[in-house]
């Protein structure tokens, strides 16, 4: 977005989100804003008022009272006389007539709202009841209108054609009244200019008033929407800190979101849902906020607890929880914020808490990562220090890395070398298990106790193990996987995240199923997995959440995008409330999760070709699409509307007459088809949620490539005609000829030396035409290598030594890092042209489309690539190739990165040269040996001048005895000019070559890029 201030938001038909700002106006996809203004036809002045009406036209109230509407996609100006204050609201009275009030121009009205242009009729809706200052208006299922004026609140009935004054009894009329809404139950609310909310009752006519006291965020309204769940929505805006959006729900519970719990801004324009049942909101200071539901709601050491890495969680018998944390245990009410801390300062514990189990005397026991286990005592209410049990622990570790208590009140505790056992009752110590009693490793990483007692043991890649009779048995699996954690479903099916393997669902020792990254798992290492009341399986990633529906086979994938802002999860950290809801601990703080409120149906993505391209040209999609053969090289854009989980939406893709079958592009939005052959062609999209849903029929657009004129059936047949008329008449010329050879002998002498001095005409026409070739050669060259420098205090020097030239640069911006290189490939004039058209393209697509990033990476794919297009290989020496210099730079962190093939890069700082050296083989060229290159990393400091260089100016011959210049040389120079302006620099190198050149010969292409940072 250009402006961070919203004081509209309006939804299409088509999915798109509409955004009116202050300089204005945005168009939303969920991951991508495209703005218009006055250069796409957009009337002027910023936008504060957007409406959709009934036929999905799109309405534009400006800044200064201009008006447009989106009409058949493409933006008009509505000139309306008299309107020079800001428009405030559009109120659709019906199908062919909108409503359109301002501040200090009265009330218009647009009629023949459908029409063209010119046949839109706008008159003023006068009467001398209601003010010229208008400040909003609403449409009332009571077939009338409502305006809030400066003065009062008229109504006018669209049955009788008149205005009256609105005063319902019980309402307070004392502050400005700002908005009105009506919701789905016929209640009537009122938003104040700072005094408060209020609602009158649909049956009783009575008013109940809300404010601050009542739990409002302000008493300053500035919208009222009802959401899909009948809740009511009210935005603010306040001079103060106050602010931010209030709901209240149906039961008339209050609820305040704002800076404190996760709002960017408390002086909020507007409101809206989307078809998706997400609330947005227009900020003034941070654009648009998205609200995606309370299924996940995050504490953080800001809600009073001890720290942010959340290693285990327990709730107690009353309600309170105990989180275990890096620092410590936090206990008591963590939703209200009333916390208390237990820690190694104050009570004598180890801070790295990383689990809670109760036993069956309901005392808690904690596992640590450096004291072995602690005891609390819940009747004593203290802590009990465990030498006893301790001691049994390997010496050269006392961390716990797995804890259990069975049925049989047996404390089992997972260590790096073994499993130990405790009898909780008898006080006893039972045994260390490890290799010798059966078990598969010594390792124990997880441990569970069904709800058979059972108790299952996972271990260092020796799987899954279970106890019994005293004795461990090994579940039979297919790969050798470490179990980070296990737990079970209603159906007593075992549940087991791996280190590496994804997660097995297992009924005693068959394999239900296994999921993984192809079946849409973040990764294949599972930090926890738990179930919920659903038998929906939760696994906890190092990127994020993944949710397994239970019966579907489909995974969801929740990351901080929506809502899962904790985003790496700790092993283990997850616990099911009395309630059924889920909480989990990660690096950012502890999240509880309501599946109870995540059981809606989803919303099928809206998919769209956004555009189309045709030799980089871009074709509007509703147009008649045929094409001649040359016009070949065909690009899509396409997108699909998802606000709540963007990062989850794939896609499928064919182009009928071209693919055989569908391709999945996962989250790629473009698609680019080359050389297409003649044919007719229809391609298609379809676009998938997280649930794996997507409509019914693709999108698609059709589009036909002709045949070139010569493979075309009626040309082939004039040919035909053409050649057998030619060869009569050559045969018929030829008989004649021959019976009149002894008398034209001379003749045809003659004719032939005149023949041969055209055919010296003709050669040096082709002479001349390959000259052209050449030149038109440079003109594509320097049109696809010479680009602009993207970058400041910059300069290239480049001087080639033919018509075209070997070097060449190249620059790049991706991904928040700028790429500069300078290439010299084998030999100068068109073989060198040639291979730079090579080099250049290949660079490009190995960082754009490969998303490779690391110079060194970058130069081992381009080596590969020009072996490949070469056809170089090992049996065969090939000295086609070239010598680069390339750089990165990451402008947030100022480290440079840096590769090369042959050729440096010097860095001059405070007048001092520093040579990074490249690699002494270069880009093709096949030597027989295996190339590798090396990745330099450097910090750069400001004012450092980066050259990157060819070797044609230290080679070029001159001065006074006609030897090489040399790099030394070239050295000092860099040195002596490195502290002047980079166009003063360029200048120099060019008065210095010519000096030492003089009348020689220019030998190579010569090219030197300098960049201060």
């Amino acid at each position: 977005m250009e402006s961070s201030k919203v004081y509209s938001i309006c939804q299409m038909e088509d999915g798109f989100i509409w955004l009116g700002t202050d300089i204005g106006l945005s168009r939303f996809d969920g991951l991508q804003f495209k703005n218009y203004t006055i250069k796409n036809n957009l009337g002027k002045g910023g936008v504060r008022e957007l409406f959709r009406d009934v036929n999905n036209v799109l309405w534009i109230g400006h800044e200064g009272g201009q008006i447009s509407r989106y009409f058949n996609n493409h933006f008009e100006v509505i000139e309306v006389p008299g309107i020079s204050n800001n428009i405030t609201s559009f109120c659709q009275v019906n199908e062919q007539e909108i409503w359109v009030t301002t501040l200090g121009n009265g009330v218009f009205k647009i009629e023949n709202t459908n029409a063209p242009l010119d046949l839109l009729k706008v008159v003023p809706v006068t009467s001398k009841n209601v003010s010229n200052v208008v400040f909003n208006s609403y449409m009332s299922k009571k077939q009338g209108v409502f305006l809030i004026t400066d003065v009062d609140i008229q109504f006018y009935d669209i049955d009788k054609a008149e205005f009256k004054r609105y005063n319902p009894r019980n309402l307070d009329t004392y502050f400005q009244f700002s908005v009105l809404f009506e919701d789905s139950k016929g209640n009537m609310w009122y938003g104040t200019f700072n005094g408060g909310l209020y609602k009158q009752d649909a049956l009783s006519g009575e008013v109940q008033y809300y404010d601050i006291k009542d739990g409002l965020a302000s008493n300053w309204i500035t919208g009222i929407i009802e959401d899909r769940n009948s809740n009511i929505w009210i935005s603010h805006w306040d001079m103060g800190s106050r602010g931010g959006v209030t709901k209240i729900s149906p039961d008339g519970s209050l609820k305040v979101f704002d800076k404190e719990n996760g709002l960017h801004d408390n002086k909020i324009w507007c409101l809206a849902e989307d078809i998706e049942g997400n609330i947005l909101i227009g900020t003034t200071e941070h654009g648009l906020d998205i609200f995606k539901g309370e299924r996940f709601v995050s504490f953080t050491s800001k809600n009073g607890l001890a720290d942010n890495h959340i290693n285990s969680v327990l709730q107690l018998t009353g309600g309170d929880f105990w989180i275990g944390t890096n620092k410590g245990i936090s206990y008591g009410n963590v939703e209200k914020g009333n916390l208390n801390k237990y820690n190694q300062d104050n009570n004598q514990i180890s801070n790295q808490i990383r689990f809670f189990k109760r036993d069956l005397n309901n005392n808690i026991w904690i596992g640590t990562e450096d004291q072995g286990v602690e005891l609390y005592d819940v009747r004593k209410k203290r802590f009990v220090s465990q030498p006893y049990v301790n001691q049994h622990l390997p010496r050269f570790s006392k961390a716990v890395w797995a804890m259990e208590i069975d049925k049989n009140n047996i404390l089992w505790m997972g260590t790096p070398a073994g499993l130990c056992a405790y009898d909780i009752t008898s006080k006893k110590y039972v045994k260390t298990y490890g290799r010798i009693d059966s078990l598969p490793a010594n390792e124990i990483k997880s441990l569970f106790c069904d709800h058979k007692g059972t108790l299952w043991v996972g271990t260092q890649n020796g799987g899954v193990s279970f106890f019994n009779d005293g004795y461990f048995r090994n579940i039979d699996l297919p790969d050798k996987i470490t179990p980070n954690s296990i737990t079970e479903n209603s159906l007593g099916h075992l549940i087991v995240g791996t280190e590496a393997h994804g997660v097995y669902v297992l009924d005693g020792n068959r394999v239900v199923s296994q999921y993984t990254i192809s079946d849409g798992l973040y990764t294949n290492n599972s930090r926890f997995v738990i179930t919920d009341g659903f038998d929906n399986i939760y696994v906890g990633t190092t990127i994020g959440l993944n949710k397994i529906l239970h019966g579907k086979d489909v995974v969801l994938s929740y990351s901080e995008r929506n809502g899962f802002v904790g985003i790496e999860a700790k092993a283990n950290a997850c616990f099911k409330d009395n309630v059924g809801r889920l909480w989990f601990g990660t690096v950012g703080g502890l999240t509880c999760y309501d599946p109870s409120i995540d059981q809606s149906a989803p919303e099928i993505p809206i998919t769209h070709i956004t555009a189309f391209m045709v030799n980089g040209e871009e074709i509007d999609v509703n147009r008649k699409k045929v094409f001649p053969s040359y016009k070949n090289n065909i690009l899509f854009h396409y997108s699909s509307i998802s606000v709540y989980d963007p990062s989850s939406v794939t896609y499928h893709i064919m182009l009928e007459g071209a693919d055989e079958d569908w391709e999945s592009t996962d989250q790629q939005r473009t698609a680019n088809y080359r050389a297409l052959p003649p044919g007719s062609y229809e391609f298609k999209v379809m676009a998938f949620n997280s649930h794996g849903l997507s409509a019914k029929e693709p999108v698609s657009v059709g589009f036909i490539i002709l045949a070139p004129l010569y493979k075309r059936p009626w040309f082939i047949m004039l040919m035909v005609v053409f050649i057998i008329g030619v060869t009569v008449v050559v045969v018929r010329l030829r008989e004649r000829n021959l019976k009149r050879d002894k008398k034209l002998l001379a003749e045809k002498v003659a004719e032939r030396t005149k023949e041969l001095n055209n055919a010296k005409i003709k050669l040096e026409d082709r002479n001349n035409d390959i000259m052209d070739s050449i030149r038109y050669a440079r003109r594509i060259q320097s049109a696809i290598t010479q680009i602009d420098i993207p970058f400041d205090d910059t300069f290239v020097f480049f001087k080639p030594k033919d018509v075209v030239s070997g070097d060449f640069y190249w620059a790049s911006t991706h991904n928040g890092k700028e790429y500069l290189s300078a290439i010299d490939c084998t030999g100068h004039g068109v073989p060198g042209a040639f291979m730079s058209v090579i080099g250049y393209t290949s660079l490009s697509k190995i960082i754009v489309e490969k998303g490779i990033m690391k110079p060194a990476e970058i130069l081992d794919q381009l080596n590969r690539e020009i072996i490949l297009r070469l056809n170089q290989r090992e049996e065969e020496e090939v000295n086609d190739g070239m010598d680069l210099s390339l750089i990165s730079y990451d402008s947030a962190t100022r480290i440079m990165e840096y590769a090369g093939a042959y050729n440096a890069v010097w860095i001059v700082r405070l007048g001092e040269l520093i040579e990074i050296k490249a690699n002494r083989f270069a880009i093709g060229r096949t030597t027989g040996v295996d190339k590798v290159f090396t990745n330099h990393e450097v910090q750069l400091e400001k004012g450092d001048m980066v050259y990157l260089f060819s070797d044609g100016y230290a080679d070029q011959f001159g001065g006074p005895k006609g030897k090489k210049y040399k790099a030394s040389a070239l050295k000092k120079l860099m040195v002596k000019i490195s502290s002047l302006p980079v166009d003063e620099q360029k200048e120099l190198l060019s008065l210095e070559l010519d000096e030492w050149k003089g009348e020689l010969e220019q030998i190579d292409d010569i090219l030197i890029i300098g960049r201060r940072f």
